[in-house]
């Protein structure tokens, strides 16, 4: 690879822009509490899921990467490829990428933007985004009608597979964040400010740049920002209309930054990323460019981005979620005061390569998950509950005093039914015979302490009615028959 010539072009790229120079923030601690969830897939039979997009009526459009976009049903069945998406470049990290629905976009119906990485001549590619109106046929398909693409990266680049970026977010005032990756072999044009290369760019809907006055002198007007690596996740943030992101470093050095209209992020002048054959890649810091929010090191190859504002999560709430590729993570990262003040790392046990992250309209958070041994699907993050104990509990020790700090507090579920004294249950069953059709429906279970059965009646606030168990001193397992009587053991 021929060398990286940045001097001529930096002082055009900085001109006017104060930046701090100091470090930046990473390995933030984990947080006091740790958070109680449950994945339920959703989805599965996809190849190779990159992006979705929640639609009006509760279906989810989904992008794959080989160059298909469909439609999953409420019910999780992925439908037919919808016709009419442009010709991707389906090689490496390239293809059919994320996914945008218009502001207006209704229940029978409406545009939807779409970015993926597009041929070009000689076997040069690079990142694109098209619009056309999607038509729903009425069996789980459609078609989107006059797809016509409204950005091209430029230049192209021949010989690379790789860093297309792109994610697609409304920003508040209407306009259209793109964001795009440096193409791998391509670091010497990220600084150049008439190159949509390694760039955030800002967009009218229709293609044209959302500013009619550059950011900075000699920049291009559709740059927002520049300096950046691999964007591949982006989302505003609903309580303040920032946009946020989150880029690929190297080795090590993935950022999640704060992108700000006219400012340089500095790849690759500066980075906490170090070259896959080993050595620093530029310095760590520089006046007149922009330090990242927060940096992982070693890297967890990031990608998706969402904001929680939902209410099925009280403790989430403004806190930033990230996808991990390579680290096969959700990271959770708690934020105060605008700087990252804790970071939780969320189903690891999974194994599971999360592309991208969205909070949906149930108020979970619906992730695109590659599986180790294949398997890609859209899963749904929910709360998990947490009966306290031994934070609560209506028991106390053996030898006397509390268990905890009481019967009660927040977040924490209390019990259905409770025993005190302890009869020591074992053994649960439902009772569904009809020998006793007073008892359908019914819980039964054992007492080691006593020598009863105990049945609660779920209809009465389970009420309890203690039956006697003859010729026996403790009850250890209860079942039911095909008879519909009650066995015990």
């Amino acid at each position: 690879m021929r060398p990286v010539r940045l001097a001529s072009i930096f002082t055009v790229a900085v001109a006017g822009v104060a930046g701090p120079a100091s470090g930046a923030q990473t390995d933030a601690p984990k947080p006091d509490r740790p958070s109680r969830l449950k994945v339920e897939q959703f989805a599965g039979g996809l190849a190779n899921p990159w992006g979705m997009q929640f639609l009006p009526d509760g279906r989810i459009l989904v992008t794959e990467k080989p160059g298909r976009l469909r439609i999953v049903g409420k019910d999780g069945k992925p439908g037919p490829p919808i016709g009419g998406v442009p010709e991707v470049f389906a090689k490496g990290q390239g293809g059919l990428l994320d996914v945008l629905i218009a502001r207006d976009f209704g229940e029978a119906g409406g545009d939807v933007y779409v970015s993926y990485s597009e041929p070009r001549e000689g076997g040069a590619a690079a990142t694109a985004v098209a619009r056309g109106r999607l038509v729903f046929d009425g069996a789980g398909g459609g078609k989107l009608e006059n797809a016509t693409r409204i950005f091209q990266q430029r230049p192209a680049i021949e010989g690379s597979t790789s860093h297309f970026g792109s994610r697609l977010v409304w920003a508040p005032d209407g306009g259209l964040f793109v964001t795009t990756g440096d193409r791998g072999s391509a670091r010497d044009e990220v600084q150049k400010p008439n190159s949509f290369i390694g760039k955030v760019i800002k967009l009218t809907p229709d293609g044209g740049a959302a500013d009619v006055t550059p950011a900075q002198l000699g920049w291009d007007a559709k740059i927002w920002s520049m300096g950046h690596r691999n964007i591949q996740g982006a989302a505003i943030d609903p309580a303040t209309g920032q946009l946020w992101t989150v880029e690929h470093g190297a080795r090590g050095g993935d950022e999640l930054n704060q992108p700000q209209q006219g400012r340089n992020y500095g790849w690759p002048i500066i980075s906490y990323s170090n070259e896959y054959f080993g050595g620093a890649i530029g310095e760590k810091s520089k006046q007149g460019l922009e330090q990242p929010a927060y940096y992982w090191d070693p890297s967890i190859a990031t990608s998706g981005l969402a904001i929680y504002s939902g209410d099925m999560f009280a403790d989430w709430k403004g806190n930033i979620f990230v996808g991990g590729l390579k680290g096969a993570q959700l990271a959770r990262l708690i934020l105060k005061d605008g700087a990252v003040a804790a970071e939780e790392t969320l189903l690891q046990d999974l194994d599971q390569r999360i592309r991208d992250v969205r909070q949906g309209p149930d108020g979970a958070l619906w992730l695109v998950e590659h599986g180790a041994q294949g398997g890609d699907e859209v899963n749904r993050v929910v709360a998990g509950r947490n009966y306290g104990w031994p934070v609560i509990t209506y028991g106390e020790n053996y030898g006397g005093g509390a268990i905890g700090i009481g019967t009660q507090a927040p977040g924490l579920e209390q019990p259905l039914h409770y025993w005190d004294p302890s009869i020591a249950p074992s053994g649960m069953m439902f009772h569904s015979g009809a020998l006793v059709p007073d008892w359908k429906g019914d819980l039964f279970t054992g007492s080691l302490n006593s020598d009863f059965l105990s049945r609660l009646d779920p209809q009465t606030g389970f009420a309890e009615e203690r039956i006697t168990a003859p010729e026996t001193a403790r009850v250890r397992d209860v079942v039911q028959a095909p008879d519909g009587a009650i066995w015990f053991l």
